[in-house]
């Protein structure tokens, strides 16, 4: 099932809290260039596609609109994992350099779902729910923190740069040690300003 989806304009009340000066295009392209390292980084938005290769060689699985492919997370046919190529194995799977896969199998009368890691594309005006639940404080100061250095604008603040990078840093991590204990449907958030919640 498909990730709900939430606009990115609704990450907007929480980047005024810090940057009310810039112009709501620019602030727009700050949070989607957030939302997108912060699903780079972490690979917390996964979305599954099914695919029925009928020989070896590159498919490319359909993600949802607007979306761009960061990493194959897992592959499974008939209920077991398909490992990554390591050099020795019949059943496999590679990524190529823009979301395409290979696979090797032997069975190909059985379809294979892949799990694939994705971030927002550059037009992109929405993004998995689950980034506006868990993390909003911290891609708003994500967003902050690229309006905040960008030089000689009204909004200008290098001082205030580290600090909100830093809260951006922390939680991509955070959600990114998540991904890497198994996480799928189960929900993390770090809270970064309590102030917003008021």
């Amino acid at each position: 099932m498909a990730e709900a989806l939430e606009s990115l304009s609704s990450f907007m009340t929480a980047v005024n809290l810090h940057v009310m000066a810039a112009p709501t295009p620019v602030k727009m392209h700050a949070i989607r260039q957030a939302v997108m390292e912060f699903a780079d980084r972490s690979l917390y938005w996964q979305e599954d596609a099914e695919l029925s290769p009928a020989e070896a060689g590159f498919y490319t699985p359909a993600l949802p609109a607007n979306t761009l492919p960061v990493e194959v997370v897992r592959v499974v046919q008939d209920g077991e994992d398909v490992p990554r190529y390591n050099g020795s194995q019949t059943d496999y799977y590679t990524q190529g350099d823009h979301g395409e896969i290979y696979l090797a199998l032997s069975n190909y009368s059985i379809a294979v779902t892949v799990t694939m890691a994705v971030k927002p594309s550059q037009d992109a005006t929405t993004a998995a729910k689950r980034f506006y639940d868990h993390y909003l404080d911290a891609i708003a100061s994500g967003a902050a923190a690229r309006l905040f250095a960008q030089p000689g604008k009204d909004w200008s603040a290098p001082n205030l740069v580290e600090y909100h990078n830093s809260i951006f840093t922390q939680a991509h991590s955070e959600a990114a040690r998540v991904v890497a204990n198994g996480f799928r449907k189960r929900v993390h958030r770090v809270e970064t300003n309590p102030l917003s919640k008021w």
